[in-house]
């Protein structure tokens, strides 16, 4: 069985509890359709929902089922919605933990809206109760919110005030038949952090003066706005549409990773936009009346269904069939439809079960069709610390999945590849990121598509452990720590290629115990010149008796590492290595550059010290690259330097048999040299 998102991203191996949940009901073959929810699924809990499923607070997630449209081959999506619960309800009767069944109120749409006020529900999906399942938007179903909100491109972003870094507000825009693009108001408010850090290098990139949308009333705030072209996708809280046809009150839900903005084209708000919206701004909640049934027919009940999270579109797979594949920014952070396929065998082959032989005589046949379903479960991760279980054998490591999924389509290297060189170089990797904070960086689609950075711990990790730090906000998150080999080849397993772990290990986070001098060349500056100033550096290095060693970072440029035993606190680490890359660029202005502006580093080298505070990271030594050619970062001995022709010289295929035939570790010695940072602590 594999699990697929609305939007064909592959979720079987991201929430395994959810597999074996689906799994334990026993179908040869099914359809389900349902939501994701955190908690009490309540609008308070949506943020839960996406601090669990990016691992910044574990949680415990729900799916609950509202539809069942095949069963054991059967098709029953002919059959009245009411029919289709009844067995759906009777199926999840003694169903497996983490699978909950969606209530109704038959007939009284304004009572359904009342209970999901009282339970701060988000809203509710109205249905008509006599109507068999159609696919996308129509008359049958209607979405009633408590509060407005809908989804819209980010078009622009004003400058940030106060204490606020990245930006100040973003500039919101939806589709529009006339002018391609329409500004539609700003949303200032419901930013973390984290998520202010995370924007802002994306936003950076195609900006410029010229609105890049159609600007109905320019005030004073827009003339100095930076725009950008549509890319990303967010979603956001409003309270009606003003007399300019502007957003009031807009707050932040969420951003949208899962969606592209040619979603925006067909959106669940459609035509009731303000009218909807004119209701929240009142504090009605909606509870709209339901449209009549076509003429010469009965007056159909109404069934109002819960809305814990988001209605989400269902789709049919075909038997054997994978749904097509989107391009994806990232990792999903919204409940969201999964297609779950397994086998499905023929009605002429077999019986239904008599469930689905009672619901199925209402429909008009009925066939054999894939499986669909969703769920996300709870991490099983352990904390860091605890006592490791056994994971050095493969016995212990996952179950590897698409071993033939293209992950660097230059050579065409998979998953299967990628898998195979881990397990090569476990025994060099693993010490160098062992019991320490790290982030990865995942490509589900392979290098030529979106990667995404991850260092929180996310639901769906069984063997990676976690440790709870405190970020510079404030918050506490629970980062990844790997702590054996199974927990890297689950990393692996989820389509992580790069390995950058803290310079300080996980149960004493604030002691450093290396400093890293990352040497990134300029433009137009020459391998050789990184290698003599690499060499420079380890003399400047010596005459302060610290010893370095040198690593090739797989990219443009070397990395100088000086192993600290004892550790020191980051706020010395830092102003060393801040200090040491300072003098280095008073020195010599001509080749180096202690600042990271690019326009200072024409033709110079960029000595990047900023890989030495806490929470900053570096690529671990044996780590690949997310890049061409599958290269790799790679310790060296500083009598190689002189040969070496680039720093991306070491790749997946050769490094393994390097390694094999290597007589000497170079940085074998880093684990015993005792020197540190005291003297210049002593010096303030």
């Amino acid at each position: 069985m594999r699990l697929w998102s609305r939007n064909a991203l592959e979720w079987t191996d991201r929430v395994p509890e959810i597999r074996d949940a689906v799994k334990a009901l026993g179908l040869r073959s099914a359809a389900l359709d349902g939501e994701l929810i955190a908690g009490s699924g309540t609008r308070e809990d949506f943020n839960l929902l996406q601090a669990t499923l990016s691992g910044e607070r574990p949680g415990t997630l729900a799916y609950v089922l509202f539809d069942l449209l095949h069963v054991d081959g059967v098709d029953i999506s002919e059959t009245p919605l009411l029919a289709r619960k009844e067995l759906l309800q009777e199926m999840l009767a003694k169903g497996p933990a983490h699978l909950a069944y969606s209530s109704h109120i038959p007939g009284d749409g304004s009572q359904a809206v009342a209970l999901a006020a009282e339970r701060h529900f988000e809203g509710v999906i109205s249905k008509r109760a006599d109507r068999p399942y159609r696919p996308g938007r129509g008359d049958d179903w209607r979405k009633t919110k408590q509060l407005a909100s809908d989804e819209f491109a980010i078009v622009g972003y004003t400058a940030p005030q106060g204490s606020r870094t990245g930006f100040g507000s973003l500039l919101l825009a939806r589709p529009d038949a006339k002018h391609g693009w329409l500004y539609v108001g700003r949303v200032g408010t419901g930013f973390s952090d984290e998520l202010l850090r995370e924007l802002a290098p994306r936003l950076a990139r195609d900006t410029g003066s010229k609105p890049t949308a159609h600007v109905a009333t320019m005030d004073t705030a827009l003339r100095r706005a930076t725009w950008v072209p549509p890319r990303l996708v967010v979603e956001v809280f409003y309270r009606g549409i003003g007399g300019q046809q502007l957003l009031r009150q807009a707050s932040l839900k969420a951003l949208r990773p899962d969606k592209s903005i040619d979603d925006l084209y067909d959106s669940d708000r459609g035509a009731d936009v303000a009218e909807e919206a004119a209701m929240a701004a009142k504090g009605k909640g909606g509870g709209k009346a339901m449209k009549k049934p076509a003429a010469k027919k009965a007056p159909a009940r109404k069934a109002a269904t819960k809305k814990a999270a988001r209605k989400t579109a269902t789709t049919k797979a075909g038997a054997r069939k994978t749904p097509a594949r989107r391009k994806a920014g990232g990792a999903t952070t919204e409940a969201t439809k999964t297609v779950a396929e397994t086998p499905a065998r023929s009605p002429a082959t077999k019986k239904a079960k008599s469930p689905a032989k009672k619901a199925a005589k209402q429909a008009a046949g009925a066939k054999a069709t894939a499986v669909t379903a969703t769920r996300a479960g709870t991490s099983r991760a352990r904390p860091a610390g605890d006592a490791p279980r056994a994971g050095s054998t493969p016995h212990d490591w996952p179950t590897l999945s698409s071993p033939t999924k293209i992950l660097f389509p230059d050579i065409r290297a998979t998953k299967q590849d990628v898998w195979d060189y881990y397990a090569a170089v476990m025994d060099h990797l693993l010490p160098e990121i062992a019991g320490r904070p790290l982030s990865v960086i995942r490509c589900p689609s392979g290098t030529g598509k979106p990667c995404f950075f991850q260092k929180h711990l996310t639901a769906g990790l069984e063997r990676v452990a976690s440790v709870k730090l405190k970020e510079e906000s404030g918050t506490n998150a629970h980062y990844l720590v790997v702590e054996d080999a199974a927990g890297l080849m689950e990393l692996v397993q989820f389509n992580a290629l790069e390995f950058h772990p803290w310079g300080s290990h996980a149960d004493n986070p604030d002691s450093a115990d290396r400093v890293v001098f990352d040497l990134d060349p300029g433009p137009d500056v020459p391998f050789s010149e990184v290698k003599k100033a690499a060499v420079d550096i380890r003399r400047q290095l010596e005459a302060l008796e610290l010893e370095s060693f040198l690593r090739v970072t797989g990219g443009k440029g070397l990395h100088v590492v000086v192993p600290l035993a004892p550790g020191c606190d980051w706020e010395l680490t830092k102003r060393f290595a801040h200090g040491f890359a300072d003098a280095l660029a008073r020195s010599e202005p001509d080749r180096f550059v202690a600042t990271a502006t690019k326009r200072f580093r024409n033709r110079r080298i960029f000595v990047d010290y900023l890989r030495n505070g806490r929470g900053a990271t570096a690529v671990a030594s044996y780590s690949l690259r997310a890049r061409p050619g599958a290269p790799v970062a790679m310790p060296i001995g500083w009598n190689e330097l002189a040969r070496l022709p680039r720093a991306d010289l070491y790749t997946i295929k050769d490094v393994p048999e390097k390694l094999r035939r290597r007589r000497k570790d170079p940085w074998d010695r880093m684990g015993s040299i005792r020197q540190n940072l005291a003297r210049w602590a002593r010096s303030e």
